[in-house]
């Protein structure tokens, strides 16, 4: 006899068996004729076991449920039960009572626990479930299918649902459910103290049609999932169960349990994800429709918001999701030829067409670059995919030197040279062409310039704490910084420190960059714009002015096209025109004529020593 006709039998003999002996119920119970196989067909979510010395999750099976307790709460981690039309009659509501049935050094939750508690005894496996007759109904008004709830949460929309899982179940359909609390925050219920208050309770209720063969050979990625989280809190009597809907992902992230085990894995990945009532996604399109592996593939589409898995004929792939209309994936290792498919709240989509996957090297592809425009010696950023092994970046056809981050971005500098028009990134598997151009600006690095040099700070007879560099925009117009960086060596070195820069500085402003603190000196300098930890030489050394983040390599780097601005001071070996800016010391500064305007590009004609005066 199958467990479906068996628990039919059984559930029709038992009304007979109610006026039994104890003893006769209990060998009848203990036999489980009336469906204990048919109570946990989705899985054991948390591993629980009938080894008697697990205190956290003891397994508890009998003929109306599954059970997960817990005897460090006093309560169920998670409750499981079929439920069909057949179990729902007419059989009056039972009494709560002891489960004396728990392993020897378990606590026995008593009903008065509960007593003057504020909290509902709160079922589980709810009374209305197994009303189809007395011994059924009896059995989960046993403590251990009981849960702390707040009334209004018992009593208002956790009670709705119930109802609504009895009237589909009525209506033609095997219900499979699994339930629990969740969120603890070490509290319990008064005055007893013996049973832990959840913060949330929760409820997945699996939603099959009736037909041949087991609930779970019914079960396919289009059945109804309802998964609800409903915060355990007074106030939400009057709320629709509809208002916590949300995915069995979720509560798995939550209670750290793991649904539907006993499915296929590919069919209870999209279950989980499914929110009940969330639009059902659908693939309009993809592009391009072959490649190999790597490439980057856009998928169009609706429905796509929050989705979580995406596959190219069962391989996962990585994805973004742009819109809900659009992700971009990239074709897996492994992948073969076949169709690809979205898993989202609203369910799983699948292509009507395959892609096909080809052997070979992928072909690049530029998605974005930013900045979109800049001066010779910017530094770009190039995002894409496929970049591994790239051989030549170009701007506009002129040769870049570049850094190949990873296979997905590679970081250009504006070479000499470089007009407006496409980038370019050639790889073993060819040559991606930006869609739109990047836009070469005239001058370098606009009209700001390094205005005064400070070495000295907190050193003997300093006043200021700080080492300082100030910048200067003479120019007309506001300049961005969020590329640009300060960089220092000593007078004869080539090994580059640097505080990168950021923000922008107006025409006819200051930009103060603060550096390393010495022992001495008595102010703090003006608020600065940047902070380094930069300790500079107070007599000779040299700075730049940078377009890139990228630290320079040289001794020399005058005239790249990286540096906006240098100043060689002292006995600095490089400097700008026919030699370096006056030596400093302990009590002065190097600051550039008329308040930082004048730039002949000649740091001795430029600057002459004075007292710091740093401006923000």
């Amino acid at each position: 006899m199958n467990s479906t006709l068996q628990s039919s039998f059984t559930r029709k003999l038992f009304p007979f068996l109610v006026g039994a002996s104890a003893l006769f119920f209990a060998v009848l119970q203990a036999g489980a004729i009336i469906g204990t196989s048919q109570q946990m067909q989705l899985g054991n979510p948390s591993g629980a076991t009938t080894d008697p010395n697990n205190h956290n999750h003891y397994l508890i099976q009998r003929t109306v449920e599954s059970l997960d307790y817990s005897d460090s709460l006093g309560e169920p981690n998670w409750a499981s039960w079929d439920l069909t039309s057949s179990d729902v009659g007419t059989s009056g509501r039972g009494s709560f009572h002891t489960d004396t049935t728990l392993p020897s050094g378990f606590y026995e939750v008593t009903t008065s626990d509960y007593t003057n508690s504020g909290y509902d005894r709160g079922h589980m496996c709810p009374s209305g479930d197994r009303t189809d007759n007395d011994t059924d109904n009896s059995l989960v008004f046993y403590m251990s299918n009981i849960i702390p709830q707040t009334p209004d949460n018992n009593q208002g929309p956790w009670e709705s649902f119930e109802s609504y899982c009895r009237t589909l179940a009525q209506s033609g359909n095997e219900m499979l459910i699994t339930c629990g609390p969740s969120t603890f925050n070490g509290s319990r219920i008064q005055p007893s103290g013996k049973v832990s208050i959840p913060g949330y309770t929760w409820k997945i209720a699996v939603v099959v049609p009736s037909g041949s063969g087991s609930a779970l050979s019914r079960i396919t990625t289009s059945t109804r999932v309802i998964s609800l989280k409903m915060p355990n809190i007074a106030g939400i009597r009057s709320t629709s169960w509809t208002n916590y809907v949300t995915s069995a992902n979720q509560i798995q992230t939550d209670t750290g349990y793991t649904f539907f085990t006993a499915l296929p894995a590919s069919v209870a990945a999209v279950l989980r994800a499914k929110v009940d009532g969330a639009a059902a996604p659908g693939i309009t399109s993809f592009s391009p429709t072959s490649g190999t592996v790597g490439t980057s593939v856009t998928i169009n589409g609706t429905g796509f918001n929050s989705a979580s898995v995406v596959t190219f004929n069962g391989t996962s792939a990585s994805f973004t999701v742009n819109s809900n209309i659009k992700i971009t994936a990239t074709v897996p290792a492994g992948a073969t030829t076949g169709p690809i498919a979205v898993t989202a709240p609203g369910g799983l989509a699948t292509s009507s067409s395959n892609f096909t996957v080809v052997s070979g090297t992928p072909a690049p592809v530029i998605t974005s670059f930013s900045p979109t425009s800049g001066t010779v010696g910017t530094s770009v950023t190039i995002n894409g995919t496929n970049f591994n092994s790239a051989s030549v970046v170009t701007f506009n056809g002129t040769s870049a030197s570049f850094t190949l981050n990873s296979n997905i971005k590679i970081t250009a500098t504006v070479p000499s040279g470089a007009t407006t028009g496409p980038i370019r990134v050639t790889t073993p598997g060819g040559t991606a062409i930006s869609s739109s151009n990047f836009t070469v600006t005239s001058g370098s690095g606009g009209s700001v310039v390094i205005s005064q040099v400070y070495g000295g700070g907190g050193n003997s007879g300093a006043t200021y704490k700080n080492d300082f560099i100030e910048l200067y925009n003479a120019g007309t117009t506001t300049v961005d910084l969020s590329n640009y960086a300060v960089q220092y060596a000593s007078a004869s070195g080539s090994s580059w420190q640097e505080t990168t820069l950021s923000g922008t500085v107006q025409p006819g402003h200051y930009y103060l960059v603060q550096e390393a603190a010495g022992s001495g000196g008595t102010q703090n300098l003006p608020t600065p714009e940047a902070i380094g930890t930069i300790s500079m030489s107070a007599t000779a050394g040299k700075v730049a002015l940078t377009k890139t983040q990228t630290l320079l390599t040289v001794d020399n780097p005058v005239g790249s096209g990286a540096v906006a601005d240098f100043v060689g001071y002292g006995s600095a070996d490089a400097f700008e025109g026919s030699g370096p800016a006056p030596a400093p010391s302990n009590t002065t500064a190097d600051l550039r004529a008329n308040g930082g305007a004048t730039d002949t590009n000649n740091n001795a004609a430029d600057f002459t020593a004075g007292a710091p005066n740093p401006r923000n």
